[in-house]
């Protein structure tokens, strides 16, 4: 990979690269980005909670919509005793997992919730990191970086580069060094950012000493 410096110049610059013998610029990767894409993630997570929450709910319906039929075929006179106890039974069994269903529903969107409060959707995270190694994680990345030069770049043009070898290469290239000048804007950031007393004894340093590059 070329230095950062020669291959960067300013941020306003951009990275050049030519893909299936067109030329494109990419912008290197800034905070905005950076917040643009774990805004984008944790939406995905959060529809997709609401999805799974809602097919759930729909289960629980069926379920105590199937109990109330239990319920009021088992008021007929013509059952038996045993009869009787083994519906009673199935009522009870379907009343159970509607009701665990609706609790579970009502856990989806909180699970996010709290992975986005601990920190699991920052673009640090692990959740950030497994979403680039997804078709649809590392093309969102690329157009974020593509958006300013060439706006309506489709997912199509995307995967087709992806699946170029030549143009593959010139992807990785251009987004590994976008990233490395993220990199080390966070790193700078970091260095100016005067670190508390519990920072320090949590990282095992002195607060004098400049934190380490964010990954």
């Amino acid at each position: 990979m070329s230095d950062i410096n020669s291959s960067l110049g300013s941020a306003g610059a951009g990275i050049k690269a030519t893909l299936l013998g067109k030329a494109y610029t990419f912008m290197p990767f800034t905070k905005k980005m950076q917040a643009e894409y774990e805004a984008w993630i944790i939406s995905r997570a959060r529809q997709a909670a609401m999805d799974s929450a809602a097919a759930l709910r729909k289960q629980a319906r069926a379920l105590f919509a199937k109990a109330k039929e239990i319920q009021l075929t088992s008021e007929d006179p013509k059952w038996t005793a045993e009869d009787c106890v083994r519906m009673t039974q199935e009522y009870d069994d379907c009343i159970h997992e509607a009701r665990a269903l609706e609790q579970d529903a009502r856990g989806r969107m909180k699970e996010v919730d709290d992975a986005v409060a601990q920190g699991d959707y920052d673009f640090k995270g692990h959740v950030v990191a497994e979403s680039l190694t997804t078709s649809s994680g590392s093309t969102f990345l690329i157009k974020l970086m593509a958006k300013k030069h060439h706006p309506d770049i489709s997912n199509e043009t995307v995967e087709a580069w992806h699946e170029d070898e030549e143009a593959r290469q010139q992807l990785k290239y251009a987004v590994s060094d976008g990233l490395a000048l993220l990199k080390k804007t966070n790193s700078k950031s970091r260095l100016h950012q005067k670190p508390t007393s519990s920072t320090a004894e949590q990282e095992g340093t002195p607060s004098t000493q400049a934190p380490a590059s964010s990954e």
